[in-house]
């Protein structure tokens, strides 16, 4: 705890540090074009956390109880920063409840404040909520991609509604009460096995377009030999992601429909 109070009184004085530089615009004097080259090049940080970092400088200039509370070491840089994002919903308003605010706040968890912070930023502006709401929404992607290496890379990220469905589909399944104790799977793969098994029982049983009487299945082509489990049985290939082992073909064939595909011979 002493070392944060440390980090938080530094970081205190940075952005008072900034705000002074800016309301002086002392970067001129020492032959800066702007505050942003002066504090990138000063703190040697990247122009996005420079901008971050100006645009708190100066939002704490209007918020006078906050920052004594950032001075004081009462709140942290991420929870100042969730308190400038709220006032920007109404600042009026804000500066009316600031005090209130800190003092309401201040003692919650990260979490908890997070919370807080958003019925607050809500019941301020229910208009600029769902804008932010609707925004937040639009900022959602999913990337699938087979790599090199044979595996499989996701990349995304959710709006908080979808983002929760899918946390609680997942804690449904890897609910460590659950599991058997000799389970020696990491969380992260119980969460990779568990997304698996929801994708598989969606393609088994989702709603699902019927084709030729057959549902939509994960297709893999392999050869005779391999069906048969002889040595030398190879070509076991899916759709998107390449070779599979012909161990891991035979595991598949347990529960699968198999469509014979003569290319010629015997």
């Amino acid at each position: 705890m002493e070392a944060h109070g440390r980090v938080v009184q530094a970081e205190a004085e940075r952005l008072a540090w900034v705000a002074e530089v800016i309301a002086r615009e002392a970067y001129s004097d020492v032959g800066y074009l702007s505050v942003l080259a002066f504090v990138v090049d000063r703190f040697g940080i990247g122009v996005g956390a420079a901008r971050g970092l100006i645009s708190l400088a100066k939002a704490l200039t209007a918020m006078p109880v906050v920052k004594a509370a950032l001075d004081d070491g009462v709140l942290d840089v991420p929870r100042v920063r969730l308190l400038a994002g709220a006032r920007e919903a109404n600042p009026v308003l804000f500066a009316e409840a600031e005090e209130t605010l800190v003092e309401a706040f201040s003692g919650l968890s990260m979490k908890d404040f997070v919370t807080a912070v958003d019925l607050w930023r809500q019941n301020a502006d229910l208009q600029a909520a769902e804008a932010d709401a609707q925004h937040l929404r639009d900022r959602r992607y999913l990337h699938v991609s087979p790599t090199l290496d044979r595996l499989v890379r996701i990349d995304g990220q959710l709006d908080p509604e979808a983002g929760q469905t899918l946390i609680d589909a997942l804690r449904s399944i890897t609910d460590p009460q659950q599991l058997d104790p000799s389970d020696t799977r990491t969380p992260g793969q119980r969460r990779a096995d568990a997304l698996t098994r929801l994708c598989s029982d969606h393609l088994a049983h989702g709603d699902t377009p019927v084709s030729g009487g057959f549902r939509p299945q994960v297709p893999v082509t392999a050869s005779y030999e391999t069906l048969l489990g002889l040595a030398d049985g190879t070509g076991c290939v899916t759709e998107d992601c390449g070779l599979l082992s012909p161990e891991t073909v035979r595991r598949i064939l347990c529960d699968a429909t198999v469509i014979p595909v003569v290319l010629g011979g015997d």
